[in-house]
């Protein structure tokens, strides 16, 4: 038996348990690799008998930076909580090339695994036997054609939109004749769902980044196929990559990264108005005035990301900080005589990042699969519509050291000369919130002139503006650490490669080298 036969049959013969203990081991394998390592064999070569070195040896090429993403893999494949969840289908797999598209060529398809995790497409491995590949990351420039049910793929389908020809009128004639309980009932599935979707997002699988490709359902054969695949068993994942606009792609990883920040205040400013006003209902309500959407979920999620981005190891030590900070304001009998701007502040301009980020974001997930001209077209309406597009120089800065993001990512048009400014600002705001930081060469370079320069003279406005701002960004971080220990490390630092490193909480420096 050679190795084309003997993929032939794994796919074609397994029955699905044994599909799943067959990826399993492999992604194990592969992460045992990268553990090991740091890098991925490519390729790795294996025997599938349980005997060492028996019959037919498969070579797996992974495709792609993959090596992160299959260590977490393994770990939530070797989770017996997790492990139910996964499933493996027989498929028919094109690994389809840019020439390939250029010339029209028809690419046959060759036998394939697509590991699952509640219908979320997660992994391929697909080939003739001779050679195979491993493909994460959105499949890109992939054909899956399914011979086998995918658990859940279908109704994540639905929910993003997809469509299904055949049962189009159906579908429609349902909806018209949905009674009123009927329709309740349909509203509570999809909230429900999408409840599922965010759970789903900031959990173990979350760190993968799965996303469900925009998938159509094709009435039609897959040409050159190893048997009959059509209608419902043909999932066609688009050709990435087809965006020509200027600028990076922005990665969903910010947004989430915002959403994240977004969530970290919303504990610190429900905290603070409960000990201000005295008042947990009134509290509440304030908060939600400043959300964009219900903030029920935030919660959750501030919870999880306390730790990272604050000094605070749980919400209880946020609430004793609050109670402290107002421990002697005076009592007002009139509620709504407080200022509460200082709380809700940061709640308020994260809360129009992340919407600006979001509407970007899904404007580019379009454009991704439009020619150049609508792709650019799609992206700058996303622009022109945002209410928040034209922020300002104080907000920018404002996003950069509440959200831990670098703004030019969704704000490039106007202040693109402001990259390290910006930079400086989001490492400065990360110590101010006492998280630990990593400060660069080129980044102690801004802090040590903002520490002893002012303005020059000859500045234009603008720059001036900024950095005045910058200095007092700085001069805020330098009195938490101490300004002479700043002062010191920099000095110490200056003209090598070494890295600053503000340890949490203690906001103690050290000098190390990037090895």
């Amino acid at each position: 038996m050679n190795a084309e036969i003997l993929w032939s049959n794994i796919v074609d013969r397994a029955q699905p348990d044994e599909h799943l203990a067959f990826v399993t081991a492999v992604v194990a394998r592969l992460a045992a690799e990268f553990d090991n390592t740091g890098q991925l064999p490519d390729p790795l070569k294996f025997h599938v008998s349980q005997r060492m070195n028996a019959g037919p040896e498969l070579a797996l090429h992974p495709i792609g930076e993959v090596g992160a993403k299959l260590v977490i893999m393994a770990d939530l494949l070797a989770d017996k909580k997790l492990y139910g969840r996964f499933h493996v289908a027989a498929s028919n797999f094109v690994d389809v090339q840019r020439e390939d598209i250029a010339a029209g060529r028809i690419v046959p398809p060759e036998p394939g695994l697509l590991l699952s995790y509640d219908g979320l497409p997660a992994l391929v491995i697909g080939g003739d036997g001779k050679r195979l590949v491993l493909k994460m990351d959105g499949f890109e420039r992939a054909l899956v054609g399914l011979t086998a049910d995918v658990p859940g793929l279908w109704d994540r389908v639905l929910r993003a939109g997809g469509t299904k020809v055949e049962e189009a009128q159906e579908a429609e004639a349902k909806v018209r004749n949905r009674n009123e309980v009927g329709q309740r009932r349909h509203d509570g599935a999809l909230r429900r769902a999408k409840l599922q979707e965010r759970q789903e997002r900031n959990g173990p699988i979350g760190q993968l980044g799965l996303t469900l490709p925009a998938a159509t359902f094709l009435p039609t054969p897959m040409v050159g196929g190893l048997g009959p695949v059509s209608g419902d068993d043909l999932l066609l994942v688009p050709i990435q990559g087809r965006k020509e606009t200027p600028g990076a792609y922005p990665p969903r990883k910010i947004v989430d990264r915002l959403r994240a920040g977004l969530a970290v205040q919303a504990i610190l400013a429900d905290c603070g108005l409960r000990a201000l006003l005295g008042d947990r209902t009134r509290a509440r309500d304030e908060l939600q005035k400043a959300l964009p959407r219900t903030s029920a979920h935030l919660r959750d999620i501030g919870t999880g990301h306390l730790v990272v981005w604050t000094e605070f190891d749980n919400v209880e030590q946020v609430e004793h900080w609050a109670k402290a900070k107002y421990a002697g304001h005076p009592k007002i009998r009139n509620l709504n005589a407080i200022p509460l701007d200082g709380e809700l502040a940061p709640v308020t301009i994260l809360s129009r990042a992340l919407s600006h980020a979001e509407r970007i974001v899904v404007a580019y997930d379009r454009a991704e699969r439009e020619p150049p001209e609508q792709a650019a077209s799609i992206i700058a309406e996303a622009y022109a519509e945002s209410p928040h597009t034209n922020l300002g120089l104080d907000d920018l800065f404002q996003i950069a050291v509440l959200g831990n993001i670098n703004p030019l990512t969704f704000w490039p048009r106007s202040h693109d000369d402001h990259a390290l400014p910006f930079e400086a600002a989001r490492i400065a705001g990360r110590v101010q919130a006492g998280a630990k930081v990593t400060v660069p060469p080129h980044i102690q370079d801004i802090f040590r002139e903002a520490l002893t320069d002012g303005p020059s003279r000859d500045q234009p406005d603008s720059d001036a503006s900024i950095v005045v701002a910058l200095r007092r960004l700085v001069q805020a971080m330098a009195d938490l650490i101490g300004p002479d220990k700043l002062l010191r490390a920099l000095s110490d630092s200056a003209g090598t490669d070494q890295h600053l490193v503000v340890a949490r909480k203690t906001r103690k420096v050290s000098v190390t080298s990037d090895d």
